[in-house]
């Protein structure tokens, strides 16, 4: 972190870093690679955050550790992460840091993002297609084409969403009044998440009575960046329920 701090500093100016996740879960615990690790997130508190954790949550962990000390040695106001899987196996091969200043760069690497796991599913399908028909000498079924996708990235756009939906709808419940652009960026810092699945929650919650929104002008409905609009979190009323804490609906 210390070596590449001069260009983390460098205005204007964004990054995208690989963190090669694959490689760095297999010594991240040993004692032999600690000062490794001490460089590489910029300070030993990592080993207090992965200490007792495995598998997804370990990468997840080591990721935010990682994003949080890029965060702070660049001065970025958005850090993000995106995923690539294993073309073959059920995994995370590495994960794309992007840190940016700017509002502009979340929207354009989210939009990137969201394009680029279609064509991830449709790249991992054909390798997994070519690796059953060699292993077992039958045709697949289907083409990579028409396959669905896999139950594994179904299973982790669903453990983001969660995570996502939570942190938005703790600060909604903490501070009752959050402007879209907070709420926005915070739901944005998971992987698999898309500013339409924000919108989706919104909306949901409006609908239960629990949320309503100032700002909206003339045709306007739904909230949108830049135009001040406000998210204001209302205890159920009029028969209004409350959302399930982190639930996926």
């Amino acid at each position: 972190m210390k070596t590449i701090s001069p260009l983390l500093e460098l205005e204007p100016g964004e990054v995208l870093i690989n963190f090669m996740i694959g490689h760095i879960r297999r010594f991240l615990k040993e004692e032999r690679s600690e000062q490794s690790f001490i460089d590489l997130f910029g300070s030993a508190r990592f080993k207090e955050r992965v200490a007792t954790l495995s598998g997804q949550d370990l990468d997840d962990e080591a990721v935010s550790e990682y994003m949080d000390g890029l965060k702070k040695e660049g001065k970025y106001r958005f850090v993000l992460p995106a995923i690539v899987l294993h073309p073959e196996f059920n995994r995370t091969h590495f994960h794309l840091i992007y840190a940016t200043r700017h509002p502009k760069g979340v929207e354009v690497f989210k939009e990137t993002e969201k394009r680029a796991m279609l064509e991830m599913e449709r790249v991992r399908a054909e390798a997994q297609k070519r690796r059953q028909e060699e292993r077992t000498g039958q045709w697949a079924l289907f083409s990579a084409e028409e396959a669905p996708e896999s139950r594994y990235y179904t299973e982790l756009r669903e453990r983001y969403l969660r995570k996502s939906r939570l942190r938005v709808l703790t600060i909604l419940r903490e501070r009752s009044r959050v402007s879209y652009e907070e709420a926005w960026a915070l739901s944005l810092e998971s992987p698999l998440v898309w500013e339409s699945d924000l919108k989706d929650w919104l909306e949901e919650w409006r609908r239960e009575g629990v949320l309503r929104i100032e700002g909206l002008q003339g045709r306007e409905r739904v909230p949108k960046r830049e135009r001040s609009h406000v998210l204001v979190w209302q205890e159920a009323s009029k028969g209004g329920r409350e959302p399930a804490r982190g639930g996926v609906q």
